[in-house]
This record gives structure tokens, C-alpha cells and sequence, in this order.
């Protein structure tokens, strides 16, 4: 491989970890804020569309602004309301 090829490589590995670390700041940009406003994703029309991933990144926080209670109460709806929906 020559000289050129070799920096061709390198700028799109940069590229690439730039563009990771700036989602990674972008998602804990969006966690914190719905940390603050965890109303904004329960209570939304999608919140029973959220990835498992997601689900799980989100009740695993300690910091979300409501209680848990709450949190438990918004996921046992929203599993009976997919129940209803596949059956």
C-alpha cells in the first residue's frame, strides 16, 4: 500500500471516531434531557415503539424526574395495550 492509500485509510478512520464521539455526546445529550422530562417519552403516542435498548437505558437511570411508581404504572400500560393489539 503507498503513502497516499495509507492516508486515504487514516482520514476515514478519523472520520469514523469523530463521528462516533459526537453521538455518543448527542446521546447523553438526549438521556440527560429526558432524565429531566421523562413525561416527553412516557407519555408519548411512540413510547410504546422505543427499542428494548432503549427501555432499558432509559428505567435503568437513577436521575429520571418522576417517580417510579409512575415509571412502573406508563410500562404495565403500555405492555397491556400491546397485548391487546397482537391479540
Amino acid at each position: 500500500m503507498n503513502l497516499n492509500g495509507l492516508n486515504n485509510i487514516l482520514n476515514l478512520l478519523i472520520e469514523q471516531v469523530f463521528s462516533l464521539i459526537l453521538y455518543q455526546n448527542f446521546q447523553q445529550f438526549c438521556m440527560n434531557f429526558v432524565a429531566k422530562f421523562p413525561e416527553k417519552i412516557f407519555k408519548s403516542l411512540d413510547f410504546t415503539s422505543l427499542s428494548e435498548k432503549s427501555l432499558i437505558s432509559l428505567i435503568k437511570r437513577d436521575n429520571l424526574q418522576m417517580n417510579e411508581v409512575e415509571i412502573w404504572e406508563y410500562l404495565v400500560n403500555s405492555v397491556l395495550h400491546l397485548i391487546t393489539i397482537l391479540y
